[in-house]
This record gives C-alpha cells, structure tokens and sequence, in this order.
C-alpha cells in the first residue's frame, strides 16, 4: 500500500513530462521525437485533449493532412465543443477544397465570418436573379446549410455546368472572403468554331440538337432535338426556367417485340407508334435537403397499322399529372458521401379507350462516394430503383430494363432496339434495378476528361397479366468510358455483357441518361 502510495504522484506527473518533452521538440522541429512523446502521452493519459491536438499539429505542418485529420477526430471525440479543434479541422478540409465538411466544423466554433463576397465579372446572369440565388448574407456568418441551399439552387439555374466556391482569410482579422468561381453557358454555345459544332454533337445518332442557354440573362434555357432516324424519329423541344417548364415532344416509333413478348399467340413484329405530348410543369426547392417538381400533360397516341387494344395497345387522347420529390437522405462531407431518394408518380387516363385510369408509382436511392480526400480522380456510383404500376397502363408506359436513348433504366448489357426498333429489352409494369459503376480519370486536359472504369446492373421486370415481363433475375457487367468536352455532355461509351445470356453490347450516347425527359 505504501510503495502505491508513492508510485501514484509519479505516475500523475508522467503525461505532464511527456507533454513538455514533445513542446520542447517541436519547438526544435524534431518531429518524429516530438510525435513519439506525444504518442506516449495519449496512451498515457488518453483523456487529456492535448495529445491528439498537437500530433495533429505535427501531421499539418508535415503536410500529412490524413493523419492530422484523424486526430483531430479524436481531440473532438474527447471534446465535440472545442473550438481550437472545429477551427483546426476545418481549415483543413477548407485546404483540400471541401468547404461542404469545412463548413460544418466552423460552425461549431461560430465561424467563418464573411466580410465579401465577390463573383466573376461579365457573367451575363442578372445580377438580381443570382443574388436571389444565393442564401447567405455578402456579411456575416456562413452558415452550412445556407451553403448547401445556395449550391441546390444554383444548380437549378441550369446555366452553371461548373462551379465552385473558393473561402480566403483577410489579411487582417479573423474574417473571410468568399469567391464565387462558375463557367457559364449562354446563347447558342461558346465563341468560336464550338458554337456552331455543338448542334452537330448528335449527327452520329442521326440527330440534331441545339440549345439555347441563359436568354436574356434571365436563365431561361431551350433544348431541342431533331432525330430523323427512320425507325424512332423524334422532334422535342423543352423550354425551362428556375421554377417553370414547358415541353413538347412528338415520336414516330417502330416496334418489334419478338423478344421481349410472352403473350398468346405471335409476337407483334410491326407496331408503328405515333405519339404527341404538350406539357407544363413547375418546380421548387423547399430546403437544401429537398425539392419538389409537378407537371400536367396532354399527350395522344395512334397505332398507324391497326392493333387491337388487348394488352395496353390503346389509341387517344390522355391527360397526365406527374409529381415528384427528391431528398436528400444522407450528407457525410467528411467521407464525400452523399445518399438522395427519389419518390413520383403518375396518373392518366386513355380517354374512350375500354381501360381504367393507370398509376405508376417509381422510387429509388441514389448514392455517390468520391473516396479521395480532394479532387475526382475516383467517384463511384451506386442506384437502386424500383417501379410499380396499377390500372390500364398503356404499352408504351411500361418499363424497359436496356440501354436505350429515350430510356433511364439501364441495363447495360441489354439493347433496347434490335435492327432500330424499339422492344428488344424486357418489359413489364413493374420492376426492380440496381446498378454500380466506378470512374477513374485516365486524362483531364484543358479542354476535355476522360473518364472509365467497370460496371454491374442486376435487376428484374415483372408484367403480372402475363404478357411481359423477364422470366429470369438479369444480371450485367462490362465497363465504361466517358467523354467530357468544355462545358457539353458527356459522350458515353459502354461494353456490356449480360451474364444470363451471353450476349455482348456496346452503345454510344450523350450524357448518362434519356434525352430531354427526367431522369
């Protein structure tokens, strides 16, 4: 008892000997003595906030900002509240250009304190309608959720294919300046020989596609499409404003579902489908956590060689309503993860058609991880979907599982057309899709990114009346290659191979989903 006695005053003062040990170090810059007395000190004392904060302090100044983040995770796992901490931390992620994560650890600390503000001269956005995009004062506190609202609603804007924001320390004070960086589209593309190949980007696919951008400052923007491919000819053109869209769409598709029908008798080789559709929607954002978006169509639709009206092959006119929420589920800044649901659904009814009025009801997560700390060398890409319909759905509103350009539910080693025409990929009222897919930057130019890495879709379509449908669970893999030129689509190139079957795809297309419809 006595000899404890003694050893207790010792053992108490051995982390404070150890701390003054690594001060002294570290003042000489002798960082790998100084780091082994203050690894000794937190397992001597793993309570004491000041070992971790200053092996932090080591890792910083050795630019090993991995490690000096991991223990700053500790000091405030010890000490959520400590100011010195949140501010340490956040400088950090503010050096790796990750003001999102930046943000939520200088808040702790009631931080950063914006003294201006400052945007690109000659953007041609009103000044007005960008000031109203953004959330947070030119003075004063920087909230994170006033940023990530600003974020949602420049987005929205539709005219800022890149931007970031960039958060600078005065020289004097303890105050910052926030600079607003964003390549902006106007007009009819860039100056140059780009503006007038833009239009011609789709000529492969045998389509024209020219778009106007930011009309008058107002960032009201025109897309349209001309397609003359004889089997899918198709004309659209789609006007939107941060809060408004209007649309028109017409199509001439040809058919052929000898692979994809499980009905009586033959399957039908030649439907011919001409469809028309006018539409106005609106859109809002309530949070930077969720928008909201509606819409009400008139669309008509005829068989130009005759089909009965068994199995959903109506003629007519139909009023549709649409209505949609996108959320945000789950934002780790930290890791750069980010979680998004999405929920709609649509109502209609073929008017004179002997079919009841149909729904579809579609939700799905959507999920995107950028493992580095900084930059998008690597960004992998996770979805789950899933589609259920009721009533008298009519055939062209069921779901296709293929990689097809009018279509977002891709299975990359299923091609939607066969010989040009529609119907090859499994249909169904309903269905289920997950798909994976990893990106690696292999170039990044002045002027363009290349992009590839592998892929895997797996899912399954379900009819229910019999008719359609995949009889089997359909499995994908391959890989995939993108494209990106200045501030246009990305050109995508994909090998799929679907694993049930054995049959290989390859197919090209703009951007990473249907042209000029929602995702």
């Amino acid at each position: 008892m006595i000899l404890l006695l003694l050893a207790t005053p010792v053992a108490a003062q051995a982390p404070a000997g150890l701390y003054q040990k690594g001060m002294e170090l570290a003042s000489q810059k002798r960082w790998d003595e100084a780091r082994a007395a203050f690894e000794a000190g937190a397992r001597a004392a793993p309570g004491d906030i000041r070992f971790p904060l200053q092996l932090a302090g080591i890792a910083f100044n050795l630019n090993d900002f991995r490690t000096a983040r991991r223990w700053l995770r500790t000091a405030l796992r010890l000490q959520p509240h400590n100011g010195y901490a949140n501010e340490f931390l956040a400088t950090i992620y503010a050096l790796e250009e990750n003001l999102d994560a930046a943000l939520k650890y200088w808040n702790r600390a009631e931080k950063p304190q914006i003294s201006r503000l400052e945007w690109p001269s000659g953007l041609k956005i009103r000044t007005e309608l960008l000031d109203s995009a953004f959330a947070f004062p030119p003075a004063g506190l920087l909230m994170h959720e006033d940023y990530l609202l600003t974020r949602a609603r420049l987005e929205q804007l539709g005219i800022f294919p890149r931007f970031r924001f960039q958060i600078t320390p005065e020289d004097q004070g303890d105050r910052y300046s926030v600079q607003f960086n964003a390549l902006e589209r106007n007009a009819w593309g860039p100056p140059g020989p780009a503006r007038y190949l833009a239009p011609l980007r789709g000529v492969f696919f045998q389509a024209l596609m020219p778009e106007y951008a930011n009309w008058n400052g107002r960032a009201v923007n025109v897309r349209t499409l001309a397609r003359w491919d004889r089997q899918k000819q198709r004309f659209a053109a789609d006007l939107t404003t941060p809060r408004q869209r209007v649309y028109f769409d017409y199509r001439r598709e040809r058919w052929d579902l000898t692979r994809s029908f499980h009905g009586q008798g033959a399957a039908p080789a030649g439907l011919d489908l001409r469809k028309a559709a006018v539409g106005y929607g609106l859109r809002g954002i309530v949070s930077h956590r969720q928008a909201w978006w509606a819409e009400l169509e008139l669309n008509t639709r005829a068989w130009l060689g005759g089909t009965p009206e068994a199995g959903g092959f109506v003629e007519g006119a139909a009023p549709v309503v649409r209505a949609g929420v996108d959320s945000l589920l789950w934002n780790v800044p930290e890791r750069r993860f980010r979680l998004h649901s999405i929920i709609s659904a649509d109502t209609g009814k073929v008017l004179g058609a002997r079919i009841e009025a149909y729904l579809k009801a579609q939700g799905g997560l959507r999920a995107e991880w950028l493992p580095q700390a900084a930059g998008e060398d690597y960004a992998v890409r996770a979805s789950l979907r899933a589609g259920k319909s009721a009533g008298g759905l009519p055939f062209d509103e069921l779901h296709m599982l293929g990689v097809e350009r009018d279509s977002g539910l891709w299975m990359r080693g299923h091609a939607g057309t066969g010989r040009g025409r529609k119907g090859s990929a499994p249909l169904g009222r309903d269905y289920l899709l997950a798909s994976w897919e990893m990106d690696k930057v292999l170039h990044r130019g002045a002027f363009w990114t290349i992009t590839a890495g592998p892929l895997l879709d797996t899912g399954q379509t379900w009819d229910g009346r019999g008719v359609f449908g995949s009889p089997i669970w359909l499995t994908d893999a391959g890989v995939q290659g993108r494209v990106k030129v200045l501030s246009g689509p990305e050109i995508t190139l994909s090998w799929g191979r679907d694993l049930r079957g054995g049959r290989n795809v390859f197919y090209a297309t703009l951007g990473r989903g249907p042209l000029l419809a929602r995702h």
